[in-house]
């Protein structure tokens, strides 16, 4: 979208977690270095596309109560890390179409997801791609 070309993966994600703190019973943290800077189109669009998926799973699934978005580069890597307090994953009787989006959107990108899931201390997913 034109919108998210002019601002930027930081400045969409700084409206989108103010947002999420005035509409959501978690709070929300953003962490971005300040060095951040404007990556790849497309690789701005898809690490947005997986915030709002990771997310949108903490919101519906993890009873957290608090959940940070932390956004950092080296040369060579971006890395992403959406974690939450909550109860960790679950055993999810649907497809996890939410899941398999992100996955195949970290696929588009070469990248490579981790996810630690601790019972009862929350998840942390951490996505790195080269820049």
């Amino acid at each position: 979208p034109e919108e998210f070309e002019k601002q930027g993966l930081t400045t969409i994600l700084q409206g989108f977690i103010r947002k999420m703190n005035k509409n959501s019973k978690i709070h929300f943290y953003l962490q971005i270095a300040e060095d951040f800077g404007r990556v790849d189109n497309k690789i701005e669009f898809e690490l947005y596309s997986i915030c709002l998926e990771l997310v949108n799973n903490i919101i519906k699934h993890s009873k957290a109560t608090e959940a940070k978005i932390e956004l950092s580069r080296s040369e060579k890597q971006i890395e992403l890390i959406v974690s939450d307090n909550g109860i960790g994953t679950f055993k999810n009787e649907s497809d996890g179409k939410g899941m398999k989006n992100v996955k195949a959107r970290v696929e588009s990108l070469n990248g490579k997801w981790e996810l630690l899931n601790i019972e009862n201390q929350g998840v942390t997913n951490t996505i790195t791609v080269d820049c």
